[in-house]
């Protein structure tokens, strides 16, 4: 399947839900659960030896609490593993994806690791979604994933058929400092390796982290108390230079997602 279908079929699901209060916005879950990873490519912050104070993996433990927490609020929803690294690299990953099977589930990966019938076990349990590096031999990347529901993506390292973006500014300054807003706060959130927040996955120096996690304040309460504060993307002129993590960010960031920005200017109006 090519790049634009996956994309108008993730947005469909995405967009399709009726939205009665705000925490029914939290549409994407993106989980960390690895800070590592086995390539460098050159889109990516790890191929300039990006660090970050966050362990390297998530442990089973978090996975857990973060489980319950979506149970109690019943997220229905995308949990996406596409992280900052690569999720098969921790060791627990898999055990990690089984307490979170009863959720929607995409994992991200670039298919170097593991074998075929590790794949067939998570593929009962998760969409799988192959960023494939080397598209030239997109043929090998097909044979692995046989039996399986894999897409794959062309994100090859010399001729990508992908949106490049500057991660936050860590790659490389904007050319221009816009003040689009961008719609990723009104229906994303990020959790790192350890339980805290970041805004998007977008922020890979972690500008936006601060003293909440998972562990002191549960997902759905942070998600609607931190979009209070981040209406001032949409209501104020400045949009994303209102944000220390946005501001030298230059990701499109309106693909997708408007309907719920209008819904909480709705609320705002209201």
């Amino acid at each position: 399947m090519e790049n634009q279908k996956q994309f108008d079929t993730w947005k469909e699901q995405v967009e399709g839900v009726e939205l009665k209060k705000q925490i029914d916005c939290l549409r994407i879950l993106e989980l960390n659960l690895s800070n590592v990873c086995n390539l460098k490519c050159p889109f990516c912050p790890q191929s300039k030896n990006w660090t970050t104070n966050s362990p390297k993996f998530m442990s089973i433990e978090t996975a857990k609490e973060i489980s319950k927490q979506l149970h109690s609020f019943n997220f229905k929803g995308y949990i996406c593993t596409a992280g900052m690294g690569e999720p098969s690299l921790n060791k627990e990953w898999v055990e990690i994806l089984e307490q979170l099977k009863d959720f929607n589930l995409v994992v991200v990966t670039n298919g170097s690791f593991p074998d075929r019938d590790t794949w067939k076990r998570v593929s009962e349990i998760a969409q799988i979604k192959v960023s494939v590096h080397d598209w030239k031999n997109i043929e090998a990347y097909k044979n692995k994933f046989l039996g399986t529901n894999a897409w794959f993506r062309n994100h090859d390292t010399e001729k990508p058929q992908m949106n490049l973006y500057n991660r936050g500014g860590y790659l490389w300054d904007a050319e221009e400092k816009t003040t689009r807003m961008c719609h990723f706060p009104f229906y994303k959130l990020f959790i790192d390796t350890d339980g805290s927040y970041l805004r998007c996955e977008a922020d890979w120096s972690h500008k936006s982290k601060n003293q909440f996690n998972i562990f002191n304040m549960p997902i759905d309460k942070y998600f609607v108390e931190i979009m209070e504060k981040d209406r001032k993307m949409m209501n104020d002129s400045q949009g994303r230079q209102n944000f220390e993590s946005c501001k030298n960010c230059d990701i499109n960031g309106i693909l997708t997602g408007l309907k719920f920005v209008e819904f909480w200017r709705n609320i705002n109006e209201g």
